[in-house]
């Protein structure tokens, strides 16, 4: 059985293409402002094909954790129609004018946030000439660069594909808070070997905020902290970050052992020790908030940190 890597990236034509931000979720098309340049890619390029997207520096609304980074990609089908028939009705109001002229996107890839490229490393020419690469896209067939792009840690995330009811959902406007239900989980989406492989890293989540509103009671300078261990820690910040409204509580990463060049590289069992030394810890000393969230003082969160490094280390599980 062949690695996803390979059903994804095998065969397949390549385009670079800037976007103001990443959300597959709601933003299944690629769109131009002119018919003719939508027919020549579909001339040019396989069906489908790999649509690779960059956040530029001045993008307006990005999260800057995107910005200047290849965020991700996307397959892109032949499939014609208006912009609007691919995207979500929430963003029906976004630059009406520009884009109409579309292809639907029918799965959508996430480079994992600690990995991602920035676009200046990767090819200082696609920043150079930014204003063509936004407008039209830049085909990589460079053997070296699309070695970089297949391997550099993804996994597969939902894209939004159109429904029968997507006419009647349109006339909600964006404005009144409308959104969509979430996609029914069968089973998860796809992971390619090379992520399902990778290092798994310790991290500590805070919540920043009035955390005495949120406990009803005094917190008295201590912090509500989630911890655990994932192959991605920033990815997992995100999720529990929009698993709650816009408002004054923030999670941010407390600590990781994912860090640029010099992270720590443990087998999962070793990982597994480590956070299992964190939560000993916390159980003992701060207040159990239930799951993986404690109420913790800075001393005993960096006492904690303390230990579960250690045993991580003390494991023996160094990765290759």
């Amino acid at each position: 059985m062949s690695d996803l890597a390979d059903e994804v990236w095998n065969g397949r034509s390549v385009l670079f293409k800037s976007f103001w931000g990443w959300s597959p979720d709601t933003w299944g098309a690629l769109g131009w402002s002119s018919a003719g340049r939508r027919d020549t890619i579909c001339r040019e390029m396989t069906d489908p094909f790999i649509l690779v997207c960059n956040v530029p520096l001045s993008a307006p609304g990005a999260e800057e954790h995107e910005l200047g980074k290849i965020v991700g990609f996307y397959l892109i089908s032949h499939e014609k129609g208006d912009r609007d028939e691919f995207i979500h009705p929430a963003d029906h109001a976004l630059k009406p004018t520009k884009w109409r002229y579309a292809l639907r996107a029918i799965r959508a890839f996430d480079y994992l946030p600690e990995y991602r490229l920035d676009t200046r490393e990767f090819d200082p020419t696609l920043v150079k000439n930014g204003r063509a690469v936004g407008a039209h896209g830049k085909t990589i067939a460079d053997t070296r660069q699309l070695t970089v792009l297949r391997e550099t840690p993804w996994r597969e995330v939902p894209v939004y594909q159109p429904q029968n009811n997507a006419a009647a959902e349109g006339t909600v406007a964006a404005s009144k808070g409308w959104v969509r239900a979430g996609p029914e989980n069968q089973g998860g989406y796809a992971v390619p070997a090379m992520t399902q492989n990778l290092t798994r890293h310790l991290y500590i989540l805070r919540l920043d905020g009035p955390t005495d509103v949120l406990l009803g009671t005094l917190a008295n300078g201590r912090r509500v902290v989630k911890i655990g261990l994932a192959a991605s820690p920033e990815s997992r910040r995100t999720q529990f970050q929009a698993a709650i409204p816009r408002c004054v509580f923030t999670w941010k990463t407390h600590r990781t052992t994912l860090k640029p060049d010099i992270g720590a590289r443990w087998t999962f069992q070793a990982a597994e020790a480590g956070e299992y030394a964190m939560k000993r810890s916390l159980a003992a000393q701060a207040t159990h908030l239930d799951g993986e969230f404690y109420l913790a003082s800075d001393e005993q969160i960096n006492e904690a940190w303390r230990l579960g490094v250690a045993a991580a280390q003390a494991f023996g599980g160094k990765t290759r």
